[in-house]
């Protein structure tokens, strides 16, 4: 069941778990301590108009389908730009160094997938409904109150939305 997976935000230790996580951390670690007043975040997967996964599978590209039942953390590039803007600005106070740039919530490729089938009208293949959930959820503590409250869109569904124009 997705609710028994892990949930980490920003207070959460860090845990690598692959080479690429492992090199990210130390670019973060070189980085905060070269520059006392760094701020980093931590994004979920960039997605937008002309990067999205609905629009390939609308287009028949079910490439992202090959990769079970995983959760998956992401954000919509208005809001990864505004949360830049909000988070860059000399004002802003907060009790960490690094926020964790997502949406609302994660969701899980059954979520995300089904969802598609049914605006799409398609037939998502791969093993993602049967297979177990994986991975974990990221939360952010701040982002919303950086972006004033209220993301534009705060779930893939909204964003999905304006990537596909519906």
């Amino acid at each position: 069941h997705e609710g028994d997976l892990p949930t980490q935000d920003e207070h959460t230790p860090t845990g690598p778990d692959s080479d690429r996580a492992k090199d990210r951390l130390q670019l973060e670690q070189e980085i905060t301590a070269t520059y006392a007043d760094a701020r980093i975040l931590r994004s979920g997967g960039i997605y937008g108009p002309g990067r999205c996964v609905a629009t390939r599978f609308r287009d028949g590209d079910f490439a992202r389908a090959g990769t079970g039942n995983r959760m998956v953390t992401r954000i919509h590039v208005h809001d990864l730009c505004r949360l830049i803007l909000a988070f860059g600005r000399p004002d802003v106070a907060l009790p960490v160094s690094t926020v964790n740039a997502v949406d609302e919530r994660s969701s899980s490729n059954r979520d995300t997938f089904t969802y598609l089938e049914g605006v799409l009208r398609v037939t998502v293949p791969g093993d993602w409904r049967t297979a177990r959930p994986m991975g974990r959820s990221v939360v952010s503590r701040y982002t919303a109150n950086l972006l004033g409250g209220e993301y534009r869109f705060p779930t893939f569904k909204e964003g999905f939305a304006d990537c596909l124009g519906i």
